[in-house]
């Protein structure tokens, strides 16, 4: 551990600084205030100054165990420094509100909210900080069920309630200003920065598929562009239908939370065709588009949705070789439920400009569909997945 030296000084310091006051304290001492600074509570005084340093001595033998039985402990070591520097901090936050404690029972100050309030906003500052920096981790954070399944809600979560943590020890500090409102002050500035984040945390982990999907998109196109626009939109578009169908055959169990991500990246590699009518100048024809979009996807170590791209066009090798098409002898047919779903929804909507969100009608579609001699097995999935043919 970082800081070791640090610590033992802070722990010594915690034990030395009352042992030397006891003889000079009375036999009871003050240990408990009112929100309007008036003592309410009194406890032996061997017990009141010890029962501080005793409790840092446990604190930090649990700060130093759990991290070894953690089974994410690897990503507590990516973040230890931090991880170190909090635990200097608390303990010595634990130090001195002792010090002000028995500062207080010998008369060297008069108001301990007055020097309470600083420690503790930055106590809670600090613990923004701690929360920015940790990674994945059963012990330390921000943990829900849905921060805990996924690293992509932990880090949207963490940001956010780093920044609430932060704020509610400015606020704690400035509330220290206004005597008659701090007890609220301070209950609503750590209830807010407790509880917010737990409910956020729910939230991001609903919106996941659309925002780690959008954030993708936006790493390979041009914000305001056309070819972001239509991407965006026509992806949004076959994943809202792609949802609904898939909702509507819960016996073959897809699984929807994929398919709303990997609906709105299946033809992300149309930015490398030709296709100036859309908005993409790439320098390779429109047909390879799926296999373009499936190395886009691989690279960002999203494999599921990389089989999705490339599949989502339903060409099988023998038509391959028989029209000569610039794609890999081999079939690119859906192989999985999410896969079928995602290639039956992307028949509704085109990516025309203007017409992004103009579903096709089954008929349409058919029509369409017998020019590549697909029609059969397009009323196969109307049939499967109950989609209305009027």
């Amino acid at each position: 551990m970082k800081r070791v030296w640090l610590i033992i000084v802070i722990i010594a310091a915690s034990f030395i600084i009352p042992i030397l006051s006891l003889q000079h304290l009375p036999d009871r001492i003050v240990t408990h205030w009112g929100i309007h600074d008036e003592p309410n509570g009194t406890m032996g005084k061997t017990i009141g100054v010890f029962f501080s340093p005793v409790l840092s001595l446990v604190f930090l033998g649990i700060f130093l165990l759990l991290p070894k039985i953690d089974p994410f402990k690897n990503n507590i070591e990516k973040f230890r420094e931090q991880f170190d520097l909090f635990l200097v901090v608390f303990l010595l936050f634990m130090l001195y509100i002792n010090s002000l404690v028995i500062a207080w029972n010998l008369g060297f100050v008069q108001s301990l909210t007055t020097w309470f309030i600083p420690g503790l906003g930055i106590l809670l500052y600090y613990t923004g900080v701690f929360i920015l920096h940790s990674e994945q981790n059963w012990f330390f954070g921000i943990r829900t069920p849905w921060t805990l399944s996924s690293e992509f809600v932990w880090k949207k979560t963490r940001v956010f309630g780093s920044i609430l943590f932060k704020i509610a020890g400015a606020a704690v500090i400035i509330g220290g200003l206004w005597r008659d409102y701090l007890f609220h002050i301070i209950l609503v500035s750590v209830l807010l920065a407790s509880i917010i984040p737990l409910i956020a945390s729910y939230v991001f982990y609903v919106r996941e598929p659309l925002d780690r999907a959008q954030g993708i998109i936006n790493k390979y196109y041009e914000k305001g562009s056309l070819a972001h626009k239509i991407v965006t939109i026509h992806g949004k578009m076959v994943a809202k239908k792609a949802v609904a169908v898939a909702r509507r055959v819960p016996e073959l169990s897809p699984d929807i939370r994929f398919i709303q991500e990997a609906a709105l990246l299946h033809d992300i590699g149309i930015i490398k065709v030709n296709a100036p009518q859309i908005g993409c100048g790439g320098s390779e024809p429109y047909i390879k588009h799926n296999i373009l979009g499936a190395k886009i996807l691989l690279q960002e170590g999203l494999e599921r949705d990389a089989k999705v791209a490339e599949n989502h066009v339903d060409i099988k090798k023998q038509d391959i070789i028989k029209q000569g098409l610039p794609l890999p002898h081999k079939d690119f047919i859906p192989a999985t439920i999410e896969e079928e779903i995602i290639s039956f929804c992307d028949r509704f909507y085109s990516k025309v400009p203007g017409k992004e969100r103009d579903e096709k009608s089954v008929s349409q579609i058919i029509k369409e569909q017998k020019k590549y001699q697909k029609d059969k097995r397009f009323l196969e999935w109307c049939k499967t997945f109950k989609e209305p043919l009027t």
